[in-house]
């Protein structure tokens, strides 16, 4: 159910070390993951004694470098070829598309609300005299037309920006890094599912960094270096997904409530298409 095996399996396995691919993009994320916490840990110390611009300069040529080093062993000698596994089994298959329409659904949060343009229910009443009395302070309840419940049309997207609890909505109540966190996550479906070693390494690493890099952000955050992480929004939130859910610090119904449904949706089909298409 996890695997079906495949007779060169070990002996491939045994050579994913020695693939360029694979070699590449480890190296590229192991950089990527140190440059980033040495950089960020001695942020206020670099940008005082070489300056702000220059931090920025060899933090981005650093980075650029370790990305290129991912993309370099990915495109190139990893894609589509090097050690590979056997196929993954239904169980792995089914993980791995929960794990990734997870990732996708935390992801798809983070944009503006999608709604169906077309909408169906009671609109308000026209202005008329009766209309004019009401503002006026009269009561005429019982001489005011009822609302119609009819079609209308209305805006794909919903920029309307909800009033956040105490700085915390929707996918937040999560997370208090839901980017990464959800990016990781998404990846690691992919990671469950590949039969290609380089493409393990690739969608494996991002969980990891989503871990070591948020871990590390809250801690340069109580330190006020970069940012701000107070004692009370500490208290009532929560790094690793879904923790001050379940340890009561974040209402469930209040998250339910603020959930994008069409978003998520639409994340769902997404991750159903990928999943879809590893089978072929």
């Amino acid at each position: 159910l996890f695997y079906r095996t495949s007779p060169s399996f070990f002996h491939r396995s045994n050579n994913m070390l020695s693939n360029k691919g694979v070699r590449w993009v480890a190296a590229g994320w192991l950089g990527f993951i140190t440059e980033n916490l040495v950089m960020s840990h001695n942020r206020d110390w670099i940008i005082s004694n070489y300056g702000d611009d220059n931090y920025h300069i060899v933090y981005n040529i650093l980075s650029t470098a370790a990305c290129g080093s991912i993309g370099y062993g990915f495109f190139k000698h990893g894609k589509t070829g090097g050690p590979s596994f056997p196929r993954r089994g239904p169980l792995l298959q089914l993980a791995g598309f929960s794990i990734q329409a997870l990732g996708l659904i935390g992801l798809s949060q983070l944009a503006p609300a999608l709604q169906v343009p077309v909408g169906f229910g009671p609109q308000a009443p026209k202005t008329g005299p009766s209309n004019g009395l009401a503002a006026s302070g009269v009561s005429l309840s019982a001489e005011q037309p009822k609302s119609e419940r009819k079609l209308y049309v209305r805006c794909p997207i919903d920029f309307h920006q909800k009033s956040p609890d105490g700085g915390i909505y929707g996918i937040d109540r999560v997370s208090r890094h839901p980017a990464l966190w959800f990016m990781g996550i998404t990846s690691l479906g992919s990671a469950l599912t590949t039969v290609y070693a380089a493409h393990a390494v690739m969608f494996s690493f991002p969980i990891v960094f989503s871990f070591i890099g948020t871990s590390h952000r809250d801690y340069r955050f109580r330190r006020d270096s970069g940012g701000i992480l107070t004692p009370e929004m500490e208290a009532k939130t929560s790094n690793i997904p879904f923790l001050a859910l379940i340890q009561g610090k974040q209402p469930v119904d209040t998250f339910v409530s603020e959930i994008k449904w069409t978003n998520a949706a639409l994340a769902t089909v997404a991750a159903a298409g990928l999943a879809l298409r590893r089978l072929k």
